[in-house]
């Protein structure tokens, strides 16, 4: 099996706790979404999974920062997490 390597967006479509860019990885076997964010100047990326209910995060579309755009939230029951 080989790692592919795909470019997910243009460096400047991700901008400082803004939208997400959403797009699919293989995990564990299954097919999941993913989400990367741009955060104080660093791109980060994350299974678009709560750790503590089994659903996706974004409250809306490519959506998961917090009003302050310090926190990612989850839109299922509120828990925040660190974008580091």
């Amino acid at each position: 099996m080989t790692d592919a390597v795909h470019d997910l967006c243009a460096s400047e479509a991700l901008a400082d706790g803004g939208t997400a860019v959403v797009f699919d990885v293989l995990y564990q076997g299954q097919t999941c979404r993913a989400f990367a964010i741009r955060y104080q100047g660093e791109v980060h990326a994350y299974l678009n999974r709560c750790s503590h209910v089994p659903m996706e995060m974004d409250f809306q579309p490519d959506r998961f920062f917090d009003l302050t755009g310090h926190w990612l939230i989850c839109s299922t029951h509120g828990a925040m997490y660190q974008p580091r």
